[in-house]
């Protein structure tokens, strides 16, 4: 029987793909580094505004957010009203949209639009929807069909 030197699964060469992919990244990371310095510099020396946050881990092991920059961000109105999920799509002749609108009565829906656009809104004390679409195109609303049944709304639309 010959002396084999058996040899294992993988090898030195079996590692070095990954070691390129390691240096190619550590090359990518150092070249962005070096990039958002000279933006910080340039927008420092041109008198830009910056704003940013830092994210850090609170001794009680809930995150702290501290805001940083010259520029304060706008506080924002919270809108009441939620924006159903809805899809659209052609089925023949007639435009199809199908809305989740789940917690309100039939009646509680009002469906609007004119030419290419359906608005779609509830306003009821417990639950406020509103959903406005550009539909792929005109339609007649004389002949829309309504459907609502556990949540879903279905209006069909014959295209023009």
């Amino acid at each position: 029987m010959a002396d084999r030197k058996r040899r294992r699964w993988f090898d030195d060469d079996f590692f070095f793909p990954f070691e390129q992919i390691r240096e190619e990244m550590e090359r990518i990371a150092e070249e962005m580094m070096h990039q958002d310095d000279e933006f910080f510099k340039s927008t420092w020396r041109s008198g830009g505004k910056i704003y940013g946050v830092s994210i850090r881990v609170g001794p009680d092991g809930k995150p702290i957010v501290k805001e940083f920059g010259d520029i304060k961000p706008e506080k924002k109105k919270i809108s009441e009203e939620r924006e159903p999920l809805v899809d659209v799509f052609r089925e023949g002749n007639e435009i199809v949209v199908v809305a989740e609108v789940p917690g309100v009565e039939k009646e509680d829906i009002k469906v609007s639009g004119e030419a290419d656009t359906l608005q779609i809104k509830v306003d009821t004390p417990q639950r406020k929807y509103y959903k406005e679409l550009k539909l792929p195109a005109e339609v007649n609303y004389k002949n829309t069909k309504l459907t609502y049944k556990n949540g879903i709304l279905e209006v069909r639309l014959p295209v023009k």
